[in-house]
């Protein structure tokens, strides 16, 4: 069996692979895992964790389509781990801007196929001759597996991941909103328990400290708005100083979840716009749309999928 590890937002990369494994090595559909294309996917009435196990373990090859969003997915890392140590040959594909440094522990030194290199082709060759040694099955050439193979690189070299932030960018953002979130509730009976929770559960994730009183300071005993929103703004202050010297590229993140629901209520989506603009968010993000606050609420639930 040949295994295809890669993130679900690089199917189309991946269908590619796929189409150019059939075209070149003489194997049956059923022995090739791809979970995101037609075809390849993982069986019913089984767990995920448990089929990919057991598919990793009757695999041969694995290969492994890295971006700087795949090496964050918690599944491609399990796969990378898993086939190094079940000794599996490795061939690692390498998106515009991933190194062999990127990779974790020892699997930095594999060779590897770099999408933009002027050899990719030779090493793409290189990698079927080996794989169907090992699985002591026949190559095959001529114009279909040329033809897919062209078509392979032309994907792998136009290839732009959906890069998504990363997971301490996400709680930092998540971090500032629900700071803003709590003083935006004018309700002086609301009783944000949950928000709270949030707010500290993340803040000692990201190794911050708030102050013994926080919570009395930005809700309990203030019955005025300004002066709540005096404290929270004092609060944000002090986790942006800590942000600074802990996680300084974290910062964007922590001030735009900071600034975006301000900034929505007091400019609209010119607001929005300035609270996001240099996050590099995806496009579909990014668009403006017409309500502000389905807005804000889209940016949000980007950040929570990321956390999931």
């Amino acid at each position: 069996m040949i295994f295809v590890s890669h993130k679900e937002s690089d199917a189309d990369v991946a269908g590619a692979l796929v189409q150019f494994l059939r075209s070149c090595i003489d194997i049956p559909e059923n022995k090739i895992r791809c979970t995101s294309v037609p075809g390849y996917q993982l069986p019913f009435g089984t767990t995920v964790s448990g089929q990919l196990k057991k598919d990793l373990d009757s695999s041969n090859a694995v290969f492994v389509l890295l971006t700087s969003a795949s090496l964050q997915s918690p599944w491609v890392l399990f796969e990378l781990g898993a086939s190094w140590a079940l000794g599996k040959v490795i061939v690692p594909i390498l998106g515009a801007g991933v190194s062999l440094s990127d990779l974790p522990g020892p699997l930095k030194e594999y060779q590897a196929i770099r999408a933009d290199d002027t050899n990719a082709a030779a090493r793409l060759r290189d990698a079927i001759t080996q794989v169907s040694q090992e699985l002591e099955i026949n190559e095959k050439g001529g114009g279909g597996a040329q033809k897919a193979l062209d078509t392979l690189l032309d994907v792998l070299r136009s290839w732009k991941p959906d890069v998504q932030p990363a997971v301490t960018h996400a709680q930092a953002f998540q971090l500032g909103f629900q700071l803003i979130n709590l003083l935006s509730n004018e309700s002086n009976e609301y009783s944000p328990t949950v928000a709270f929770s949030e707010i500290e559960a993340l803040a000692r994730d990201l190794g911050l400290s708030l102050p013994s009183t926080w919570r009395e300071d930005v809700r309990g005993q203030h019955r005025d708005h300004e002066l709540r929103g005096q404290a929270t703004m004092n609060l944000a202050r002090e986790l942006g100083g800590q942000f600074k010297v802990r996680h300084p590229k974290a910062v964007p993140y922590f001030e735009a979840g900071v600034n975006l629901i301000i900034g929505a209520s007091r400019e609209g989506k010119l607001g929005v716009s300035k609270a996001v603009e240099n996050l590099g968010l995806p496009e579909a993000i990014k668009e403006p749309k017409d309500d502000a606050v389905v807005w804000v609420n889209q940016i949000h639930g980007y950040f929570e999928d990321v956390l999931r």
